[in-house]
């Protein structure tokens, strides 16, 4: 065992406070910056514009149409090349006998470019923008065509997994305990454009209430089969339960059209929001909110809710964490999917494999009399002790 680590891994923790965070906003395409380096922003603002799919070229048969020589479509064209166009609009008008015959757009766009030799005309259709905004409060740190970089603080408190569209909006919780499935009764019209904390898990009710209601997301521990196949018709298998894997981003692609964002804390079925999770949003009520996926949190590199606070922050380092006692953690594989506990001494190392590899565990107890030896890859710590980090 002499080429074997002895180090103890050191771990992000799933709450991190008052640590400044690198926002990235993307767009699949390119496509035009709104924002320079240097200017602040808030959530709402522009900073990002870009097409929403790519343009596919259309071929009109002008000449076909007209009745006319391929090589005379340049002659009858109302608009000169590079022209926009409405859809109905006339692009190419002939004179037979007594009567006008056209050919109009049949979707809006730019005449590109003419074929002679096939009497053709080319449209380039004219593709939605999408707009990207901020989500936070920050500072632009730099903006390209695909990718504009955003400077904020605050608190990150990391999920499972993002299903929808990331957003932001003011945190509303809406019930008392972490353990609390939020029903539909208790949806009120003052969700509308907030990010709702709705505890253990919502019904597929209470996910058609909130979108009428115009709630923009969701915060639970988890989400059951229930709702996934009968509020978003997406079945869900035994094999999604857990964190990571490709049935996630399954549900991911899924979703990403979806009205209603979901960050789910813990996994899936019917698992409660961990408790000093609930406490901090319990804290941060009415606060500025917003949820990202993890690639627009590469700090963290994990879905996850920012409380936004318009200050400097105390750290532009996200601290690391080694196992100690009393730390408070949480069973991240499926056997024990949420259960919190707390780290009821030092880390051993553990032989996992007839003696040809090392692994480390540490007892954690879940409740008095109830302590349980776990590998620190079946572990998150969930709230640090500052001591601990690195």
């Amino acid at each position: 065992m002499s080429g074997l680590s002895t180090t103890l891994p050191q771990v992000k923790a799933a709450l991190t406070r008052n640590v400044v965070l690198r926002v990235e906003r993307h767009s699949p395409l390119a496509g035009q910056p709104m924002v320079q380096a240097g200017l602040p922003v808030q959530p709402a603002t522009p900073v990002l514009t870009a097409p929403a799919s790519v343009a596919q070229p259309l071929t009109l048969a002008v000449a076909r149409e007209l009745g006319i020589a391929p090589n005379e479509v340049g002659r009858h064209l109302v608009r000169p090349l590079g022209a926009a166009v409405a859809q109905g609009e006339p692009v190419a008008v002939a004179r037979r006998g007594l009567r006008s015959i056209q050919v109009t757009a049949p979707t809006a766009g730019t005449l590109e470019a003419i074929d002679e030799e096939t009497g053709t005309l080319t449209l380039l259709p004219t593709v939605e923008q999408v707009q990207y905004p901020a989500l936070v409060a920050g500072i632009v740190l730099s903006a390209e065509p695909r990718r504009v970089v955003l400077r904020t603080s605050g608190d990150v408190l990391s999920g499972c997994v993002l299903l929808g569209a990331e957003t932001s909006g003011r945190l509303l919780v809406l019930v008392d305990r972490p353990d609390r499935e939020l029903s539909p009764e208790l949806v009120t019209p003052d969700v509308q454009g907030a990010i709702v904390v709705a505890g253990m898990t919502v019904g597929p009710a209470t996910v058609q209430r909130l979108r009428e209601a115009g709630a923009r997301g969701v915060i639970v521990g988890s989400l059951t089969a229930e709702t996934l196949r009968d509020a978003f018709a997406i079945p869900l298998s035994s094999q999604s339960v857990g964190w990571g894997g490709q049935s996630q981003q399954r549900l991911r692609h899924a979703f990403r059209q979806a009205p209603l964002s979901i960050l789910v804390t813990e996994g899936f079925g019917r698992l409660a929001l961990a408790a000093p999770l609930f406490q901090r949003l319990q804290q941060a009520n009415t606060e500025l909110v917003a949820l990202l996926n993890a690639e627009s949190v590469p700090d963290i590199g994990r879905p996850s809710c920012i409380i936004v606070r318009e200050g400097p922050g105390t750290s532009t380092e996200i601290p690391r964490y080694t196992f100690a006692p009393g730390l408070i953690v949480r069973r991240t594989d499926p056997r024990g999917l949420g259960a919190v506990g707390v780290c009821a001494g030092e880390p051993t190392r553990q032989i996992l494999q007839a003696g040809s590899t090392v692994g480390w565990s540490v007892p954690v107890s879940f409740a008095p009399g109830d302590t349980v030896m776990l590998p620190i890859e079946n572990l998150e710590i969930v709230v640090p002790d500052d001591k601990a980090a690195r």
